[in-house]
């Protein structure tokens, strides 16, 4: 229930906020994050979307890329790799 209660607040305010109003550190609110995430994937169905995004965004300027595939229709996320390679959109 108190994990439940963190990725609430953080759906309503930054890191820092929940950070500062829970008495969290970043590390514990980032393992609250991870667990969250492994359990909406584990809940997931099987999915085919018809229409895709593909995003790409770039960290402090220092060339560490993410790249975020995206349902259209559904707004959904569907997954998020570690680079801009054509590989990672192969490997998906």
């Amino acid at each position: 229930m108190f994990e439940a209660l963190v990725i609430d607040w953080l759906k309503e305010a930054s890191i820092s906020a929940v950070s500062r109003l829970m008495e969290l550190s970043w590390n514990a609110i980032g393992g609250i994050m991870q667990r969250a995430v492994k359990r909406g994937l584990a809940r997931r169905t099987e999915i085919s979307p018809t229409r895709i995004s593909v995003n790409k965004t770039v960290f402090k300027k220092r060339h560490d890329y993410v790249t975020a595939l995206s349902d259209q229709d559904a707004g959904t996320v569907l997954h998020v790799g570690s680079d801009r390679k054509k590989a990672m959109l192969k490997a998906w």
